[in-house]
């Protein structure tokens, strides 16, 4: 967990892993000032610690670990597979005397939403060449209907419009395929309250149908290549987590309404095979990291879905094998349910008025004003098999630091022809077909030629959606169409008539 006494001769401190971990308590909270508490780097070094000793346990079964991290805000976790350029003799001293290497972790997986529609590139900072490519990922009409209270403003989500959703579900299990179909049907409802001057149909208010209408129709434009208008969507996570994997789920590119439906997802998908026993996550533990817990659940407000998975994963997920390690700024802010069931708590720098808040008053006045004090790479952690809480140092994390990482791993962005290309690779056409047909049928003039290659873009993504056929033909013909140079109009090159008083007259119109 890290040591204690002097820097020259650091004692390492050891927790019971089946205190941390499960079954007998767990899951960890981690609480501290934003930038000053480096809640992201003791979390990381704790898992560092967890993944290279848990395969010393005596049981197999209960060596096998895996983890999911939402890679929140910034960039500190988009490099977890590369070195650290700088560790200072003392993070050194301190990874020595825990028995522990300062490498990477050897296994980690990136995902990260489309960027749009079109699939053909994500949304994340993690694109250079040198680098794996994180694996994209989107939601389909069934997950946007089970979290619509997440996609649409909440006040809005009444009883009445969620008997609307719940005839829409039923819609989707009966062949509806997409949220166009959805969308239809509640405009064929609309229609025909109007025919018959009714303000209701099918049990419904007109008033309400229409506003979850509204709400449905808009969605694809809010929240671009993160829905799927149609099919199952391409999910985060994967059916089976590898043994001593790291997935991270970066939403750092995403906007706030969008990061709480990817968690909403996600931690909906995790109660799920939760509920259907250990051996659905195929380890024996799974750990969720999850950086601004009081965001997503917090202490006032209403109960969302969210709020209750994370509710019930923190009060029996011990027993199945998934494990909660939340953080955030400030802990009097987080649900009391969640932070009740969690064992294990540790506390970095903490502002005064946050430690004046009666979740604190247990401490004495000397461990508060510490706790005030407290340096980077300090922290006071309290663990079941501690009588009294005890004040700890950690070393940096062994991985790459975004920044650093920023500046080695300089992020690319896929101008418009490569999109277009590895568009049209996904649908089959090899990417010299479609540079072919680019060479042969766009203007050299790379402002059009951008503009036609967008157009383009857009028309086979719509293409797409229909379910129609696409391949060399249809990209050529719509190369064709898009590539052709307007015809001018005569009437604009017209000269104008002249003004002998106005000396600053135009000649042409514009």
């Amino acid at each position: 967990m890290g040591v204690y006494g002097d820097v020259a001769n650091p004692c390492p401190v050891l927790a019971d892993v089946y205190h941390l971990l499960g079954t007998e308590s767990a899951h960890l909270n981690v609480t501290g000032t934003s930038g000053l508490a480096a809640k992201t780097s003791y979390i990381l070094f704790l898992l560092t610690s967890i993944f290279q000793k848990l395969p010393q346990a005596p049981s197999a079964e209960d060596a096998s670990v895996a983890a999911v991290i939402f890679n929140v805000k910034g960039s500190d976790l988009l490099f977890l597979d590369q070195p650290a350029e700088r560790l200072e003799d003392v993070d050194k001293q301190i990874y020595a005397a825990c028995g522990l290497e300062p490498k990477p972790f050897e296994k980690v997986e990136y995902r990260a939403p489309y960027l749009n529609e079109d699939r053909a590139d994500v949304a994340s900072k993690r694109t250079h060449d040198a680098l794996s490519e994180p694996k994209g990922f989107c939601f389909g009409p069934e997950q946007v209907l089970q979290h619509i209270e997440v996609l649409i403003n909440k006040d809005d989500v009444d009883a009445k419009a969620d008997a609307i959703l719940a005839r829409l579900q039923k819609e989707l299990k009966g062949g509806a395929s997409s949220l166009g179909h959805l969308t239809d049907l509640l405009e064929q409802w609309l229609d025909e309250a109007e025919q018959h001057g009714a303000s209701t149909v099918h049990g419904h208010h007109t008033a309400t149908i229409r506003k979850v209408y509204n709400r449905l129709v808009n969605l694809p434009g809010r929240f671009g290549g993160l829905i799927a208008d149609r099919g199952a969507g391409d999910p985060p996570l994967p059916e089976k987590f590898e043994n001593g994997a790291v997935y991270v789920i970066d939403v750092a590119e995403l906007d706030a309404d969008q990061q709480e439906f990817v968690f909403a997802a996600v931690i909906s998908d995790l109660r799920k095979r939760m509920e259907e026993g250990a051996n659905a996550f195929g380890v024996r533990r799974l750990i969720v990291v999850v950086d601004e817990l009081n965001k997503f659940a917090p202490s006032s407000g209403s109960e969302t879905y969210t709020v209750r998975a994370l509710r019930d994963i923190a009060a029996r997920g011990r027993y199945q094998g998934l494990i909660l390690f939340g953080a955030q700024q400030f802990r009097s802010r987080v649900d009391p349910q969640i932070i009740g069931n969690c064992a294990n708590s540790a506390y970095g720098h903490i502002l005064m008025e946050e430690l004046a808040s009666p979740i604190y008053s247990a401490y004495s006045k000397a461990v508060r004003e510490r706790l005030a004090n407290c340096h980077q790479g300090e922290v006071m952690f309290r663990h079941p098999h501690f009588s009294q809480p005890v004040f700890l140092r950690f070393p940096r994390p062994p991985v790459l630091k975004g920044e650093d990482g920023l500046s080695k791993f300089p992020p690319k962005r896929l101008d418009l022809e490569g999109r277009l290309i590895a568009l049209c690779e996904r649908h089959g056409v090899s990417p010299k077909e479609t540079v072919d047909a680019m060479n042969q049928f766009l203007p050299e003039d790379r402002e059009a030629r951008d503009r036609a290659i967008n157009a383009v873009i857009t028309k086979i993504a719509s293409h797409v959606k229909k379910n129609e056929a696409f391949d060399k033909s249809t990209l050529r013909r719509f190369l064709r169409e898009e590539g052709q140079e307007p015809a001018r109009d005569s009437y604009a090159d017209a000269p104008l008539p002249k003004d002998p008083e106005d000396p600053f007259a135009e000649k042409t119109r514009r």
